[in-house]
């Protein structure tokens, strides 16, 4: 065991042995960058990770990174706050006619633990009966910073956009709030007042069925 600075470093782990070994001037002309990982073929290591409002970049949104990525084979992890159902982003993949020997592209859905935990269930089990293999839960979130240049800038999304998995729909009549209130008539006069929008400190908290916290994100 060594320190570098303050952080101890084993450099009998595995990890330290991995080497990076340059190699110039070969013949490239014949490569195979495929690989397979669980259980999915990949022309080459690489998927597309989770990142919110892809509509403040483009008016497609996550529809059209939903079409790149199947037009690829690679697999998709759609953010919660995503501004398009996530009905509707794999459905576009599955939709898209992909070229003779791509594989067909797999999605994951990355998700928060709210406070509200039916709110969580409801994600889950909407990604399940949409056909996502997997849920990519975020652990590093106790609470969300205090993003300076987001509050001077006074940041919220533009009419034309709305966080797609919680905006109103016949079976989802609420959009959620920066904070999740724990009581329904909290929650009712809350959001009757305020739309989505990020920024502030904002607890995330998971709570067991016996009331106790499992997890804090």
């Amino acid at each position: 065991m060594h320190l570098t600075g303050k952080i101890p470093f084993d450099v009998s782990n595995s990890i330290a042995r991995l080497k990076i070994r340059p190699r110039v001037l070969r013949d490239v002309s014949s490569i195979d960058t495929s690989t397979q990982i669980f259980g999915k073929d990949y022309p080459y290591p690489i998927s597309i990770s989770p990142s919110a409002m892809h509509q403040l970049a483009h008016r497609d949104g996550e529809l059209g990174t939903s079409r790149a990525t199947a037009s690829q084979g690679l697999t998709m992890t759609l953010s919660t706050f995503s501004t398009t159902p996530l009905e509707e982003v794999i459905k576009a993949g599955e939709e898209f006619k992909r070229e003779e020997g791509v594989p067909p592209p797999e999605y994951w859905m990355q998700l928060y633990c709210f406070q509200n935990r039916k709110t969580s269930e409801s994600l889950i089990r909407r990604a399940e009966a949409a056909g996502y293999k997997a849920v990519v839960l975020t652990v590093d979130t106790p609470y969300l910073g205090r993003r300076h240049h987001e509050l001077r800038n006074k940041f919220k999304l533009p009419p034309n956009v709305r966080l797609g998995n919680f905006a109103p729909n016949p079976n989802n009549t609420r959009e959620p709030t920066s904070r999740e209130p724990e009581t329904s008539d909290t929650a009712n006069d809350e959001l009757s007042r305020r739309k989505a929008k990020i920024g502030g400190i904002v607890p995330v908290v998971s709570e067991s069925g016996n009331g106790e916290p499992c997890l804090r994100i």
